[in-house]
């Protein structure tokens, strides 16, 4: 017999049998707050199915299902252990301790400090406790435990109890002892089915034929005298057991009511309780699970001493359920509330929807209205108008009736053949409907009562008025202002019609007023209009309100709820609810107050949709919706009525868990742990993370941000990874934060902080060593750009140099030779005139003068050779004072730094250079004052020429010398030459002030290099 075969026994026999109920459930697991309840009157076709197959990643053959107190949902089975967070199922690996066993597990066992018992179908019992696997009995042959385990419980004293095939296993003080016929349990090879521990403390076991109960005192277990081929328990809602045989469940003795409520977080393989008393059983009827419906009591309830299960109280799947025909397995309710099945098709999740289907037939056409007591109505299939008693009763209260509204008064009017109707009664007050001679009786499509006159719209014959006691047809005015798609009563006297062209009709008495796409509407058409609160007109684009004398559409994070609106309904709290395409849209009284103070702001809301059980969507042949005195609201959608508790909470307040679940590298999967080390060049991440919400999970969302990567939170909707690239090394701070189902985001941010280790060519010293080797090159580059420049500028000055020997030589050997020629003829002609002759005299002078350009020939010749070393300082006062003579101008000079010797040819171009700035500022800046300064420094010798005059125009510096002038120009060539740098400050009326700076290589040793050349 196989595992499940041996936990399960099914009563054989007629059809009237059904199968027994039987299951384990034990302390230790406390309900968090704040769930959803299940509801004790809903039907299977109330819950919410999902399925995940191996296509969504769940394993298949699940033995074990249970919930640990931090949320996580642990699946065991043939294939190992498993978590699952609602979306993602993740193969669970020990980061530490003793390996997981290959065997297939058969049972989980949460506790409330947090370990996780892991039963196996071979030998060997393990518990996780902080991530760390121990085996507490190992999975040897001679292993105290050496066969299947089927259920496992912790006592008070913290011993620890097994269920096993080979009988019952106690672990206490570090050892393992087999209890046999010594504490009255029958000896092995008997089995052992279940143990457990009541509310009370009160430690129970169970055989396939009786129910023991330990005596604490003696340590004995005693048969509590039920007997028979199927005897298990059950765990009531408030916490007793119970036994079960066939289809009665009989209170066990000795299992006294107690203050004290504990939940199990064990799985059942063939019934259990929920919460609310709904009881559940597996694979029944040929399906994978049935429920009785509210047979058991909520917590704190007596349930009676006998309860008899009835075969005609089942509710079984409907043949279009996967559960129809499939096989179940175990059975689980986690503390959401939310019911688990796992079954041959993969595992299912029942959740309670917050929107119930009214027991009504679905209709094309709907409209729902509420009289003045509070009672709702439907206008709906057959022409039938139904009572909406509760959320799971209605009734026919009238037939034969076209439409049906309520004034706002509360007083309901129907449209039945031939008359308009006051009330539900027999003897109500009776309309009849205009009708010449002839003529069937009209079809009336729908009725608008404002307190003084009656709208009809009768198919076929439009619109007629009924005021004052008799009809008037009101199409041949109405029609050319507006052909109506909807009306709405605002107040005595008042109606609204939102018109075809998608604009609105207020009709006071007989007072028109038109709203249309200069007051602000502009739809393709009003198909609805609502005037009960505020004038609300909306359509198939979009809704609208009236503020003052102009409509604003109403603005919302996704337009397309405020789209097709049909209905809308107020709280008497003043929250509001409206029926549009995706479903209901929920707003606060407070947020409703801010929207209409400030129409253009974005209105909050909540979206209630198809998640919540939703039916269909709403189309335009749907009018109106209502609460009514219970706090219910009905509403209508394509697939029919159905209704939503305003009274019950609609967010949960309590956040959910969040956490970082996995790291990845392109290479390694890393089990986050905070303070984790990654090793070098792991640049590239994937941040898996995830909250645990198993009701809703499609609609948690998160936000997510890495310090110092991500300047503010990144908004990942509901995509539960994060992706990184080219991350450097160091330490990272990742934080995520999360909603709940209903949007309610976590108080405080998880955070995870991580250290990438840098690479060879990431680590400081590298780095380190990277900047000097780059600075060194780029010195090394500078200075060899600095040489290739300065053997430019002295080969420059080199061949200057050589062409003025050039020029020295050619004057030297033809010019004053030929000169020094001529003296000597004119000399000896001189000779040999009288020495008392005129004519000697004169060419004696003569002669002079010659010997005099002879002389100043050889010195311009020695000049033009490369000249000894001189004083600047001295040449330049001497070029100062000399243009001063011709000028009227003012001059000084300056000398600064340790004097130097200046190469003769730099001397030469700072002659040159401050010659041509002096002349500059007398003759063209008409200055008043000149003031030269040189500067001796070890890295340059500066010169610089300031003067007071006019200034240089902006525009002349930009293009760089004035038309026809060539001293600006002249200059920046000149020191362009040399290799060196030229700074001009001059503005209009201000002077100007020119730098000529020669760098010391230049300055002090061109002369050497020469030489060297």
């Amino acid at each position: 017999m196989s595992f499940i075969n041996s936990l399960r026994t099914f009563l054989n026999g007629s059809s009237s049998h059904i199968c027994c109920v039987a299951a384990v459930f034990c302390v230790s697991f406390v309900m968090a707050p704040n769930v959803y309840a299940l509801d004790p009157h809903a039907t299977l076709s109330d819950y919410y199915l999902d399925v995940w197959t191996a296509k969504e990643g769940a394993p298949s053959d699940v033995l074990a299902f249970t919930q640990t107190p931090d949320g996580w949902l642990w699946l065991g089975g043939h294939n190992g252990l498993f978590r699952f967070d609602g979306v993602r199922f993740e193969r669970f690996v020990p980061v530490s301790g003793d390996p997981l066993p290959k065997a297939p597990i058969t049972t989980l066992r949460a506790e409330p400090n947090g370990d996780l018992w892991i039963g196996y179908t071979s030998a060997g019992l393990s518990v996780l406790r902080q991530g760390k696997l121990t085996h507490v009995a190992s999975s040897r042959p001679d292993s105290p435990i050496s066969s299947a385990t089927y259920s496992i419980v912790v006592d008070t004293d913290n011993s620890v109890w097994a269920a096993t095939s080979l009988g019952l296993r106690h672990y206490s003080g570090g050892k393992w002892n087999i209890i046999g016929e010594e504490a009255n349990i029958p000896p092995p090879p008997g089995t052992t089915d279940n143990v457990g521990i009541d509310r009370t403390g009160q430690l129970w076991v169970t055989n396939s034929h009786t129910v023991y109960r330990l005596a604490r005192q003696s340590g004995k277990f005693e048969p509590v005298g039920h007997h028979g081929t199927a005897s298990s328990l059950i765990h009531s809602p408030d916490g007793r057991y119970w036994h079960s045989a066939g289809t009665k469940l009989t209170l066990l003795a000795n299992s006294a009511n107690s203050s004290q409520r504990r939940r199990d977080a064990v799985t059942s393989d063939v019934g259990k309780f929920d919460r609310d008393g709904n009881f559940w059983t597996i694979d029944c009827e040929g399906a994978a699970v049935c429920l009785w419906r509210g047979v058991g009591a909520r917590p704190g309830t007596k349930l009676g001493t006998t309860f008899v299960l009835d075969k005609n109280a089942l509710d079984r799947p409907s043949p279009r359920s996967p559960l129809y025909g499939a096989v179940g397995l175990k059975l689980f309710e986690d503390r959401d509330a939310n019911i688990w099945i796992t079954t041959n098709i993969g595992i299912v999740r029942l959740r309670d929807k917050r929107i119930k289907k009214a027991p009504i037939p679905a209709s094309k056409s709907m409209k729902i209205a509420m009289d003045g007591e509070g009672r709702a109505y439907v206008h709906a299939a057959s022409q039938n108008v139904w009572a909406l008693h509760n959320r799971h009763d209605s009734a026919v209260v009238a037939k034969g009736v076209d439409t049906f509204t309520a004034s706002l008064s509360g007083d309901t009017l129907l449209a039945i053949p031939g008359y308009i109707q006051f009330g539900f009664e027999a003897d109500a007050r009776k309309i009849p409907l205009p009708q010449a001679e002839g003529e069937t009786i009209p079809n009336v499509g729908s009725v608008t009562y404002d307190g003084v006159s009656m709208w009809v719209y009768i198919r076929r014959r439009v619109f007629w008025r009924y005021r004052a006691g008799r009809w008037e047809s009101t199409w041949s005015w109405l029609a050319p202002i507006c052909k109506p798609r909807s009306t709405a009563p605002a107040g005595v006297g008042e109606v609204w019609f939102g018109c075809r062209d998608g604009s609105a009709v207020r009709i006071t008495g007989d007072n028109v007023t038109k709203f249309g796409p200069a007051q602000g509407l502009d739809f393709e058409n009003a198909s609805f209009v609502d005037a009960r609160d505020g004038i609300l007109v909306g359509g198939s684009d979009g809704t609208a309100i009236l503020s003052g004398t102009r409509f604003f559409r109403i603005q919302a994070e996704d337009p397309r709820v405020l789209y097709n609106v049909v209905g809308i309904a107020k709280a008497p709290n003043g929250d509001r609810y409206l029926n549009g395409a995706r479903g209901l849209v929920y707003v606060k009284a407070a947020d409703w107050r801010a929207m209409t103070a400030q129409p253009t702001q974005p209105l909050r809301y909540t979206l209630i949709d198809t998640l919540d059980g939703y039916p269909g969507a709403a189309t335009s042949l749907i009018e109106g919706m209502a609460i009514d005195s219970a706090g219910i609201l009905w509403f209508g959608g394509s697939e029919g009525i159905a209704s939503l508790d305003t009274k019950a909470p609609l967010r949960k307040a309590s956040p959910l868990p969040v956490f970082v679940t996995a790291l990845e590298t392109p290479t390694q999967r890393y089990r986050t742990s905070d303070g984790m080390v990654l090793p070098p060049g792991s640049s590239g991440l994937r941040i898996d993370y995830t909250a645990l919400g198993y009701t809703m999970p499609e609609r948690i969302r998160f936000r997510y941000r890495l310090d110092d990567v991500d300047r503010d939170w990144v908004e990942a909707g509901t995509r539960r990874a994060a992706y990184y690239t080219n991350l450097g090394p160091g330490e990272h701070r990742f934080s995520v934060i999360a909603t709940n189902e209903d949007g309610v985001w976590n108080p405080a941010p998880v955070t995870f902080s991580f250290k990438i280790e840098p690479t060879i060519t990431q680590s400081r010293p590298f780095i380190v060593l990277c900047v000097v080797l780059s600075l060194a090159l780029v010195y090394a580059l500078h200075r060899m750009r600095l040489r290739r420049s300065e053997r430019r500028i002295v080969e420059h000055m080199r061949t200057r140099q050589l062409e003025r020997e050039r020029i020295a030589r050619l004057l030297h050997d033809t010019f004053l030779q030929s000169v020094q020629g001529l003296t000597y003829a004119f000399q000896g002609l001189a000779n040999s005139l009288p020495a008392q002759s005129t004519m000697r005299g004169q060419m004696e002078k003569l002669l002079d003068m010659a010997e005099d350009v002879i002389v100043e020939g050889r010195n311009n010749v020695s000049a033009l050779r490369a000249p000894p070393a001189r004083d600047v300082e001295h040449d330049l006062t001497a070029l100062a004072q000399s243009l001063a003579e011709a000028f009227p101008v003012q001059f000084s000079f300056t000398s600064t730094g340790t004097r130097r010797d200046v190469d003769p040819i730099v001397a030469d171009e700072l002659h040159l250079f401050a010659r041509e700035a002096i002349f500059n500022a007398c003759r063209h800046a008409q200055a008043g004052r000149v003031t030269v300064s040189l500067e001796y420094d070890a890295r340059f010798v500066r010169l610089c020429v300031r003067d007071d005059g006019r200034g240089i125009d902006p525009q002349v510096l930009a293009d760089g010398a004035p038309a026809g002038h060539w001293g600006l120009r002249g200059l920046r060539e000149r020191a362009e030459g040399m290799g060196a740098t030229l700074d001009i400050e001059s503005s209009p009326g201000k002077g100007t002030l020119l730098c000529l700076r020669i760098g010391a290589d230049m300055a002090y040793r061109v002369r050497e290099a020469i030489k060297d050349q």
